[in-house]
């Protein structure tokens, strides 16, 4: 069976590195004093659901980690919700085997859910789980919580009420993730989510990706550095892109098991056919980027295929945009430089573009596409 997964289920998938994300969490959870979430930021395809089904697994002995998918939920009111809440974790308690007669005693809910939940239900919980062990909520694709908030399915006070219950119960916690699309809505946490409590995940560093790529498929193929090294400029580190590298090289070598050893014209080949694949994924993340931000990619991409060796500098790009009709001015490229650095599409000394995969995009896109989706 393949080890590495495509669009299916992350939980079975193989998981490499976050080692800061793990650490700030079981830094929060062990503070006796902490009455906050915390909170995963990253844009989509970083794996944040991947990292709270990683999250669980490690907390397996240690905490009861129901996993909560805001973005497949029916929400319709706050009472549903939170009976939908208790019921997640009462599924985890039952696949991990625990005795239930306790939760059998607990009474059926009544009017009050909020009352319910935080004089009954929790307590029964605690009990069951016993002092050594905690409840966390893994809540991923938090912007359509706070949808359901601002568009008043949810209360207005619904976050303020979670606040109540972190500082009543220690054993208590909430973890969200959220996409940097919804970046600027963070504040609308309120005081349940304090920028001390957050992180930002970035793409793989190299030794996550030689992990991800080799040790999974360990015994059936060898994937030499040479190798890894060039997947890793086609993806930039990207997990769900390495993930499909992983994929391909296993689909790869199953096909011919006694061709073992993964070359590099098997990524070159498989680097083509993902980018046939992943060509409408490659917009989406140009509709994203600002204007400036276009025209300094672009200006990057054009530079490099004019003259590979050239030094890129913000100098040097504002030079390529003189030729056409949208020049900028260094600050301006500096800014955008900043805002392509932070989405992780270049890396900065030198400056070039983190993916290998975006440069073809760029130069097949036709000059007029290109002037349309400046314009906009």
């Amino acid at each position: 069976t393949n080890p590495y997964h495509l669009d299916g289920d992350v939980s079975v998938a193989p998981f490499a590195g976050r080692q800061d994300a793990f650490g700030r969490l079981y830094g929060l959870t062990s503070d006796p004093g902490r009455q906050h979430a915390f909170l995963f930021l990253g844009r989509q395809g970083v794996g944040k659901t991947a990292l709270l089904h990683a999250l669980a697994a490690l907390h397996n002995e240690t905490a009861i980690c129901p996993i909560i998918p805001l973005r497949d939920q029916e929400i319709t009111h706050e009472a549903a919700w939170l009976l939908d809440l208790a019921q997640s974790v009462t599924a985890v308690l039952v696949e991990r085997g625990f005795t239930l007669s306790r939760l059998s005693m607990i009474e059926a809910p009544g009017a009050d859910m909020r009352l319910w939940l935080d004089t009954v239900f929790l307590p029964h919980i605690f009990a069951t789980i016993r002092p050594t062990r905690q409840l966390i909520f893994l809540f991923d694709d938090a912007d359509r919580l706070l949808l359901e908030i601002k568009t008043g399915t949810l209360p207005a006070d619904l976050l303020d009420f979670f606040v109540e219950l972190l500082k009543k119960y220690r054993q208590l916690q909430f973890v969200f993730t959220l996409d940097t699309e919804f970046e600027d809505q963070i504040s609308e946490f309120g005081a349940l989510v304090s920028y001390q409590h957050m992180l930002r995940l970035g793409n793989l560093p190299m030794p996550d990706v030689k992990w991800l790529l080799t040790t999974p498929a360990s015994g059936y193929y060898v994937v030499p550095d040479e190798v890894v090294g060039a997947a890793y400029r086609q993806t930039g580190g990207e997990p769900t892109l390495t993930q499909r590298f992983g994929y391909e090289f296993f689909r790869r070598w199953y096909d011919a098991p006694d061709l073992n050893v993964i070359t590099l014209d098997d990524v070159r080949k498989i680097a083509a056919r993902l980018y046939a694949e992943l060509r409408g994924s490659l917009r989406n993340v140009w509709d994203r980027l600002g204007v400036n931000e276009r025209l300094a990619l672009t200006a990057i991409s054009g530079t490099l295929y004019d003259d590979p060796l050239t030094p890129l500098t913000p100098a040097v790009l504002q030079a390529w945009l003189v030729e056409t009709d949208y020049p900028l001015d260094k600050a301006a490229i500096n800014a955008a430089l900043r805002g392509l650095e932070y989405r992780e599409l270049i890396t900065a000394n030198p400056i070039t573009i983190t993916s290998e995969m975006m440069k073809p995009w760029l130069l097949d896109t036709p000059r007029t596409m290109n002037r349309v989706a400046l314009s906009k």
